[in-house]
């Protein structure tokens, strides 16, 4: 029901031969096509308007033809500015039923984000609103979308440029109201995985508005980060982080987000439908001013002469700088506290494995917060540690130094590789698999808060080389022999500096070759 091309072909052409026959109707061209159905351009030709036409392509199939005329008669009753319209709806000549309905010449929201990325928070807030508006309004009257997604997310200019939403596809719309002979069979589960609603799964019978809420959470998630909410490598590993897992903050792939966002995200996406905000609340948090974030500057290059100097001064303003948003409000990280005492230790004067040399001591001397998701790799024969989920510590020797080490990265998590003092505190390196790969540098309090963070590079996703050098109390960062980020100030005293691995995904992080060097 969108295109961002308009081009008249004129009358029915070889592509468009299964296209219904309608009154006061000229079939354009084919805008899409699915297993059942299709949809084309048209324009009714009294009022000289562009349409676009759904219908069946196969004949025969009664449920589809039914469920075809709930969602006729659904649209007929739902009029508001953020739902795509129905302007007539019947039975073509050759019996199949069809809609005609009004036309958004433009791109669906998923479309958009990945053709241009994230969406400014600000801009975000104001779609997910308009469409959580159309969904108000189908609630009052009795009607559950169920299949809440970017892609039905359909997206229209505005006078000014910017860009409107419109809510798209009821063709698995039901009344809140269960029915006799109400089109879907008992248990029936019916959606697109990804967005569906635990409950969806668990109990698809039971379903009402809250699945649609939960589905605005994986629309906002998307539009916020460019990334859905969940992902899996097949469907039973998709339903169970939905179900046994916590709820995605979209903070921990855009850090700089306004927290009242990443909240009301993670709020929308809990498994327990009782905890998820009402419309009207969601739509006042969406439409309230954003607060702008936390105010990040840049770090100088500093010079040689004035180095002391400029230190001095960027110490000053990391430690007055205000808290950014938490990475997530659900998960306490597990902190591996070092002696609040400094610990002496000899210098680094020559390289270190930090991988023991052989099979059974490649863990020797780190601190394992959780035994069951790290261990050896048995198919890597180049000293390799497979990681899940937590972290693992390993003191370090005085400073400065280097460290050197190679990771792969799971497509569904992150990965941090950093350095922490006796408080707990964390500063290192992000990967992140967003589209190819995403380092940042960030710094963590002890509640995971990140406090700093500071410039980007992309690079394919596979084994990735990484070094971290700390030097005059600051620490840098370089990946695959590109350096992606400023030194920023560490302030950590050496002698109590311990090297963190953490790793937070479905599918395991590999770790190897890994050493410090002087």
């Amino acid at each position: 029901m969108s295109s961002t091309d308009a081009t008249v072909i004129g009358g029915a052409d070889a592509g468009n031969g299964d296209a219904p026959a309608i009154d006061g109707v000229l079939i354009e061209r084919e805008l899409g096509r699915g297993g059942m159905g299709a949809v084309w351009l048209g324009r009714q030709t009294y009022l000289d308007r562009a349409v676009a036409i759904k219908a069946l392509t196969l004949q025969g199939d009664e449920a589809f033809a039914a469920r075809f005329r709930r969602e006729a008669r659904i649209l007929a009753g739902l009029s508001h500015p953020h739902i795509v319209a129905c302007h007539q709806a019947g039975m073509a000549p050759d019996g199949r039923p069809f809609l005609v309905m009004e036309f958004v010449d433009g791109p669906d929201l998923k479309q958009h984000v990945a053709a241009q990325g994230p969406l400014a928070p600000a801009d975000a807030a104001r779609l997910v609103a308009e469409v959580a508006e159309g969904l108000r309004h189908a609630h009052t009257q009795g009607i559950i979308h169920r299949d809440v997604k970017p892609d039905n997310v359909l997206l229209t200019r505005r006078p000014d440029g910017s860009w409107t939403a419109k809510l798209a596809d009821l063709g698995l719309a039901r009344t809140s109201q269960a029915v006799k002979g109400d089109l879907t069979a008992a248990g029936q589960v019916l959606g697109t995985p990804s967005t569906m609603a635990p409950e969806q799964f668990d109990d698809p019978d039971a379903v009402d508005h809250r699945a649609d809420l939960y589905g605005l959470g994986c629309v906002l998630h998307h539009a916020l980060t460019g990334a859905p909410a969940f992902t899996g490598s097949s469907f039973a590993e998709l339903v169970a982080s939905k179900v046994h897992g916590p709820p995605p903050n979209p903070a921990r792939l855009r850090p700089d987000l306004p927290p009242v966002l990443t909240a009301l995200c993670t709020r929308l996406l809990s498994r327990d439908r009782e905890q998820r905000p009402g419309y009207d609340e969601v739509i006042a948090t969406l439409r309230a001013p954003l607060s702008p974030p936390a105010s990040r500057r840049p770090w100088p290059l500093i010079a040689i002469a004035a180095a002391a100097v400029l230190v001095l001064i960027a110490a000053t303003a990391f430690l007055t700088r205000p808290p950014g948003p938490r990475a997530s409000a659900h998960v306490e990280p597990r902190v591996a506290v070092l002696p609040s005492s400094p610990v002496i230790t000899p210098h680094l004067t020559s390289p270190i494995a930090l991988f023991g040399s052989t099979f059974d001591q490649r863990l020797a001397g780190w601190t394992i917060t959780d035994p069951l998701a790290w261990g050896v790799s048995e198919d890597r024969e180049d000293l390799a540690i497979s990681g899940r989920s937590g972290e693992i510590v390993h003191p370090l020797p005085a400073m400065p130094g280097r460290i050197i080490g190679t990771v792969t990265v799971p497509p569904d998590g992150s990965v941090t590789i950093g350095l922490r003092d006796a408080q707990g505190r964390t500063i290192g390196l992000r990967l992140l698999p967003l589209d190819g790969l995403i380092a940042s540098l960030v710094r963590q309090d002890t509640a995971g808060v990140d406090t700093a963070s500071a410039g980007s590079a992309t690079t394919p996703s596979r084994d990735i080389r990484f070094t971290l050098t700390i030097a005059d109390g600051q620490v840098s960062g370089v990946v695959e022999g590109a350096t992606v980020l400023q030194p920023l100030l560490l302030d950590l005293p050496a002698p109590s500096i311990a090297l963190v691995l953490a790793v937070d995904g479905r599918s395991p992080a590999l770790f190897h070759e890994l050493r410090a060097e002087p």
